[in-house]
């Protein structure tokens, strides 16, 4: 089988080898075939070093498959395996590192049946940023109809599905953009005021769009450019979530800034939110009922599994402004 290694954590380092021995599933263990690989916010944090569940200080993770969700069919079931059969489809969110390569054994807990009505791509762009915008919405912090957030960088996955779904509850949304041809994205998901992350005005436009009251919470996924904006735009016990874990982009906390609006940091990880199996699956369903009412909106870019760099270096440059998928050579 095909796979990705990672030899250090930097995404010139990564190493595709092409023939790789295809693992045997232990006893509560699935063998997946994958058909659909989310290049996602994490995948590129961790990757990149910055994922602080997975790593610290500076120790390095030699010739480890990276890549945390999948979607694909089953090959084969390890004897106690049950509640699953031959060629299902099923996908995972997490489960340990493993996701980018053409086949992996995955213990029977972290993988989930999902509907026919939904394809494979779709699948893998919700999978697991849509139980990350679910977690931030509904768990993370506590909103209300009308009232008000931010969602940074709309370009991104994340913020498109935080966006679209805040708006359908009823939630007023300004979203930001860091390149003008990303304002449509906004608008399509439904955003009431949109502004450029580094307009000269953006505090100023956000307290007049909130009648000086500032946003309930903010959802950040840029880092210390927007700090010291997000900080002003948010009202008195306001929630400032970030969603971009990285040592060089995350923004230097000032905690007298914080202290200043009595406001809530926080950095929400998926696996921890989400750590209950029946939680995932009421979670996983709403996500798909959202899905397929139209609410969430899926925006996908097909890139071999060879490609993960190329697909990163797009991401980057603002090429591209969904979720790349790779795809395994099977």
């Amino acid at each position: 089988m095909e796979a990705i290694l990672l030899k250090n954590y930097n995404f010139e380092s990564l190493e595709f080898v092409p023939s790789l021995q295809t693992p045997t599933p232990k006893d509560d263990e699935i063998l997946l075939q994958h058909t659909a690989i989310p290049l996602t916010n994490d995948d590129i944090k961790f990757i990149s070093g910055h994922y602080y569940p997975y790593r610290t200080s500076d120790q390095i993770l030699p010739k480890d498959i990276p890549g945390f969700a999948g979607v694909g069919k089953i090959l084969a079931l390890g004897k106690n395996v049950r509640g699953f059969s031959l060629n299902q489809r099923v996908a995972y969110p997490f489960g340990g590192l493993g996701s980018m390569c053409a086949v992996r054994s995955i213990n029977q807990t972290f993988c989930f049946a999902i509907p026919d009505k939904i394809n494979d791509m779709e699948v893998a762009f919700l999978i697991r940023d849509g139980l990350i915008a679910h977690s931030c919405l509904f768990q993370v912090v506590s909103l209300k109809k009308e009232n008000t957030i931010l969602v940074h960088d709309i370009q991104n996955p994340i913020s498109q599905l935080i966006c679209s779904w805040a708006s359908n509850a009823q939630l007023k949304v300004i979203a930001s953009i860091t390149q003008e041809k990303h304002r449509a994205i906004a608008q399509n998901c439904g955003a009431k005021l949109i502004l450029h992350y580094k307009a000269g005005d953006f505090v100023e436009a956000v307290h007049r769009f909130t009648e000086n009251r500032g946003v309930s919470a903010l959802y950040d996924t840029i880092g210390k450019e927007v700090f010291a904006n997000s900080i002003e735009s948010l009202r008195i016990c306001g929630a400032y979530v970030q969603l971009y874990g990285s040592k060089d982009t995350g923004p230097n906390i000032d905690h007298k800034k914080l202290a200043s609006k009595s406001i809530f940091f926080t950095i929400p990880m998926v696996e921890h939110y989400k750590n209950n199996r029946k939680d995932i699956i009421v979670s996983l369903a709403n996500i798909f009922d959202m899905f397929s009412k139209k609410v969430l909106k899926v925006n996908t870019i097909q890139y071999p599994l060879r490609q993960i760099s190329i697909a990163n270096a797009d991401l980057k440059r603002g090429e591209i402004s969904g979720m790349p998928i790779l795809i395994p050579n099977l």
